[in-house]
């Protein structure tokens, strides 16, 4: 009994250790590392998102078929041709993919802006849906593997902002026709062209690759009598110089299993928060139309925007800014049911941090621990779970079900398990190196084997682990499954970017940097 009162009482110390760590952390974004050469990407996402978020207020949707709504049609569209476009999308077709995708959209753009109202409209906007869907899978690549933290932020940073404005009344609900074709002529081509600017050089620098499997990499000790006389001289590598315990598996291997899953996890876990609770919300009361909705919405904009601005100045964590999307949702329910209904408007307009959060901290997570085609399964199963979350919650409104209360509850019990798993949540994806994980670079190379590691991909940094072990090209050939040429010029290409010239050199570099570990 006295075990069970201490394992609870430990509990509890260290979720409120864990509270006050989270409210209390830095998570830097220097203004320095926004890249102008990196434009493109940092647009095209966010603008390709926007165009989705406002396509029932740009494209009408008076016509159904076989008992579904345009809007309907519009998003199985979208959906269609962001999974065939993810399917068929690898590293060395992504940019002629990406253009691809560019110029049929803007084509069928320009087809939906001439062919009038009817069917022949609705057609054409469906070939334009699946185009943006498109560019919305090709432009997520870009955002997860080359923005960093900065930049990233700042993407989701303009797609909440300038989604929230031009759901704004006075934006498009209250417009003409031209305005609406203007603003989406202005996004689709927008985006469009961004995609189109894409360079390959860009992807290529990354080193982008599988996820390299933990048990492929086997530390053991270094053997001195598995080391070739040839290639190793007995005075420059003595027995027991380059200690294991110096290059530990987790340091060189990119991916550790236990931090990628609960990391993906974690950020999946927001995902599905905000998401059912957006979806659900859509036939709440606390979304309806409230007495001067446009003053309640410009506040709900601005505050939002200083809600960034924030976190710009004061670098604070964004489990911060998490915390007030899932109290802004819980806020609007009682608002409502308080007989506050602009407030209730308020609120559920300021959950939309959620949107803005959902993306970056899987954009995050995904930097540091997806492949492509990690990446790909990821954002496929992610448009499934929300197409089963908007075929469910119209299930639920056809029986009669209070959303407005589902809505409450589902928010207060996402943010209750949210504060209840504050500890792990800190351990695994608001951690305070985050951003050194996600954005620096090392500043002096071979001062560790972290860094000097750092420029080698995947795949290569498995051959370094194997050959710093003692195995020969044929060994290290044979235990990762690949043919002899392909291991020498692996060796090849990481004795370049390393800057050395042979296998001593590069057992000399790491017992340099493992007997300065040693001393620290």
């Amino acid at each position: 009994m006295k075990d069970i009162e201490t394992r609870k009482k430990s509990y509890l110390s260290l979720l409120l250790l864990s509270v006050r760590n989270l409210m209390s952390a830095g998570k830097r974004m220097p203004y320095r590392d926004i890249r102008p050469s990196f434009l493109c990407y940092t647009l095209c996402f966010p603008l390709a998102m926007i165009f989705i978020n406002a396509q029932n207020r740009i494209m009408p949707g008076e016509i159904s078929v076989f008992h579904f709504t345009a809007a309907t049609l519009q998003y199985l569209s979208f959906s269609a041709g962001a999974v065939l476009l993810f399917v068929f999308t690898n590293k060395k077709n992504i940019i002629r993919i990406s253009r691809t995708a560019a110029v049929l959209t803007a084509s069928a753009f320009i087809v939906w802006i001439i062919v009038r109202d009817g069917y022949p409209s609705l057609i054409c906007a469906l070939f334009l849906m699946a185009g943006i869907g498109g560019c919305v899978a090709e432009s997520s690549f870009s955002f997860v593997f080359l923005l960093n933290r900065t930049e990233r932020f700042l993407s989701c940073s303009l797609m909440v902002l300038l989604t929230m404005f031009l759901k704004w009344p006075p934006i498009l609900l209250h417009s003409g026709e031209i305005l609406k074709k203007f603003i989406a002529a202005v996004l689709v081509f927008t985006v469009a062209i961004c995609l189109y600017v894409s360079k390959e050089a860009d992807f290529a620098s990354r080193h982008i690759s599988e996820p390299v499997k933990p048990d492929a990499l086997k530390p053991d000790t270094l053997k001195p009598d598995t080391l070739k006389p040839d290639t190793q001289k007995p005075d420059t590598q003595k027995p027991g110089f380059l200690k294991t315990d110096s290059l530990k598996t987790a340091s060189l291997d990119p991916e550790p299993s236990y931090r990628q899953a609960k990391s993906m996890y974690l950020a999946l876990y927001i995902f599905v928060s905000y998401f059912s609770v957006r979806i659900i919300g859509f036939y709440s009361p606390a979304f309806d139309n409230p007495e001067n909705r446009a003053a309640w919405g410009g506040a709900a904009i601005l505050a939002i925007f200083c809600f960034i601005v924030l976190e710009f100045l004061l670098q604070k964590s964004t489990w911060i800014l998490t915390c007030i999307f899932y109290i802004s949702t819980v806020l609007g329910c009682v608002m409502w049911y308080s007989g506050y209904q602009g407030l209730a408007y308020f609120f559920s307009e300021v959950k939309e941090l959620g949107f803005l959060l959902t993306f970056y901290l899987i954009g995050c997570a995904s930097n540091l621990f997806c492949s492509f085609r990690f990446h790909k399964i990821l954002v496929i199963l992610c448009i499934a779970l929300t197409a089963v979350l908007y075929i469910g919650i119209d299930i639920l409104h056809t029986a009669g079900i209070d959303t407005q209360m589902l809505t409450c509850f589902t928010a207060a019990s996402f943010f209750i398990i949210f504060l209840f798993l504050s500890p792990v949540f800190s351990r695994y994806l608001f951690f305070a190196d985050w951003y050194r994980q996600t954005q620096e670079k090392p500043e002096n190379e071979g001062t560790g084997q972290l860094q000097d590691l750092s420029v080698l991909t995947p795949r290569e940094k498995q051959v370094v682990l194997l050959l710093l072990q003692g195995m020969t090209l044929r060994q290290t050939a044979a235990e990762l499954g690949l043919t002899l040429s392909t291991v020498s010029t692996y060796s090849k290409t990481i004795y370049k970017k390393l800057g050395i010239n042979s296998r001593s050199e590069l057992f000399i570099r790491f017992s340099r940097n493992a007997s300065g570990t040693s001393k620290d």
